[in-house]
């Protein structure tokens, strides 16, 4: 099966939609397998989207048109993925229980050759290295740190695994993370040197990297129901969950990173909160999840500043490093929006 004939992506301008007040930017219409990763890389000139197919591709972030041209990267799902700072290879992890390491030029060389005619065949990209990083399961989340020189993953195993990168050389091991339900996200903070998980067993857990191994400094208890989504803010003092009962109510709580106490909760989720985004400034935080709406909240005053409607529920938010736009994931598209604040 040709890439092409699995996921046919187009994008919309603003006056397509006829809504000259929507923040809505864009929209990538999929037609194959659901996406699971969307990411950016550090100058703003590549995106890359990954799917629960294991397909992947890299197009240039300008290009207003674009089919998506993916090559299989994976026999499983991807289900994390992070461009390396200097942004010349990216690193994705899947349920196959591997992780990948790719080159950049690469993947844009297949996009490109495909392109040029639907009949193209170009070389299927190989991995630069590849790390079977959780055997006999899957590599539920990852995160790479803000230098690139520490990978963690996350296992179905329940296990958290940090990596130095250059060498793809395992460092440190944590069992049973958290309890029921698994881990469900991992994410460094600003500094590099600070972590958090997510768990089933609805709770999330602050961590400090150490010679020795992690240690949690924190357990963050009080959810009604999974953590299934964090992001810490831009200066690292504040982390905020998403949790939530489906079909009965959503949750979202921002915690003192210091401390471990939370500091508030922000109401109005009608269902379970799966993303939560910081602004780069911090003053914002952006939601989704199953109630169809993305909202935006104003941290100064704790109130929601505004609400977009989403026609799936969603899979993932991101801010591009820039500012300029925000992405979001659903099961059949990706939408470019106005960045949080614009």
């Amino acid at each position: 099966m040709k890439p092409l004939s699995l996921l046919v992506v187009l994008t919309l301008s603003l006056t397509a939609f006829g809504q000259q007040a929507s923040r809505e930017r864009g929209r990538f219409s999929i037609q194959g397998g659901a996406p699971s990763v969307l990411t950016v890389d550090n100058s703003c000139k590549y995106v890359l989207a990954a799917f629960d197919s294991g397909m992947v591709v890299v197009f240039p972030m300008d290009q207003k048109t674009v089919a998506l041209h993916c090559f299989s990267s994976n026999k499983k799902a991807v289900t994390g993925a992070a461009f390396a700072p200097d942004g010349k290879t990216f690193i994705m992890s899947s349920a196959d229980g591997t992780v990948k390491y790719w080159d950049v030029l690469a993947a844009r060389k297949h996009h490109m050759e495909m392109e040029k005619s639907s009949d193209s065949k170009p070389t299927n990209p190989t991995p630069v290295k590849t790390i079977n990083a959780h055997l006999g399961g899957s590599v539920t989340s990852m995160s790479l740190s803000p230098d690139g020189k520490t990978l963690l993953t996350t296992g179905s195993d329940n296990t958290l695994k940090v990596w130095e990168v250059e060498e793809g050389k395992l460092v440190n091991t944590v069992k049973d993370v958290h309890g029921v339900g698994g881990i469900k996200a991992v994410l460094f903070a600003p500094d590099g040197k600070h972590f958090a998980t997510a768990g089933g067993d609805k709770s999330a857990k602050l961590w400090e990297l150490q010679e020795a191994g992690p240690k949690m400094l924190f357990k963050l208890d009080g959810h009604e129901g999974a953590v299934n989504a964090i992001s810490f803010s831009p200066d690292g003092k504040h982390l905020a969950t998403g949790s939530g009962v489906v079909k009965k109510s959503g949750s979202i709580r921002i915690w003192d990173t210091e401390t471990g106490k939370v500091e508030y909760k922000l109401e109005g989720p009608e269902d379970n909160v799966t993303a939560v985004l910081f602004s780069l400034k911090g003053d914002l935080l952006a939601s989704g999840g199953y109630d169809l709406k993305i909202r935006v909240w104003n941290l100064a005053d704790k109130t929601q500043k505004y609400a977009d409607d989403h026609a799936e529920p969603l899979r993932g938010l991101m801010n591009s490093p820039d500012g300029k736009y925000m992405g979001t994931i659903s099961k059949t598209a990706i939408r470019w929006w106005a960045g949080l604040g614009k």
